[in-house]
């Protein structure tokens, strides 16, 4: 499917509508300067002059409140794994129907990850062993924890929202998120949500335990 056709799919998605349409990277970066806030990518891995996981990374260090899902005519577990490193909610396939596609954007729009088969089998092997994991989770201070907990959450709290139910400054919460982070191993919320479910920290269908 050529980009034409994305574009005139997309625009079929009863929750949005499509605001850019780039070449690469490169023409990305510029355009949304113009554009504004954007809330979702649909982004090509194999783009020229700046491929979807350097965009992806601009995206996150540029656009914080930018969500991404990638797209690949060949996508491997490995593909997978980086991009969700990297901070993306997803990786589809080119071929995937476009009621995969909508329900991806419908779980991107909520701030939640897609878990197909790729993302599945990426996720699949945890950066510690399960125990060590558990481990480091029950030493965190109970306000780090406290925030992991809101962090990952099925609701997808914001870090201004975190913030509000605690009564702290925003951040805070980001000072909180950054510690717990490097105890634990882990680069983003990707990681923390699938850690919370290995640890048993929050539930599988996505309720924190008690």
């Amino acid at each position: 499917m050529v980009r034409g056709a994305y574009v005139d799919l997309l625009n079929q998605w009863p929750r949005g509508q499509v605001v850019l349409d780039a070449a690469n990277g490169v023409d990305y970066e510029l355009r949304s300067q113009e554009t504004g806030p954007i809330d979702i990518v649909l982004m090509d891995l194999q783009m020229p002059h700046r491929d979807g996981f350097q965009t992806t990374r601009w995206i996150r260090q540029h656009q914080r409140n930018t969500r991404v899902l990638g797209l690949s005519h060949d996508p491997t577990v490995a593909d997978a794994r980086e991009l969700l490193r990297l901070g993306a909610l997803g990786l589809l396939p080119k071929n995937a129907e476009p009621a995969e596609i909508f329900q991806a954007l419908d779980q991107a729009a909520a701030d939640h990850i897609h878990t197909n088969d790729l993302v599945r089998d990426a996720l699949r092997t945890p950066a510690l062993p399960e125990e060590e994991e558990a481990e480091r989770v029950n030493a965190l201070p109970d306000q780090e924890r406290h925030v992991l907990e809101l962090w990952v959450h099925k609701a997808g709290h914001t870090i201004p929202q975190i913030a509000g139910k605690l009564g702290v400054k925003p951040s805070t919460v980001n000072t909180h998120i950054d510690r717990f982070c490097r105890k634990l191993g882990i680069k983003n919320r990707v990681d923390a949500v699938y850690l919370a479910l290995r640890t048993g920290l929050m539930g599988r269908n996505g309720r924190r335990r008690r």
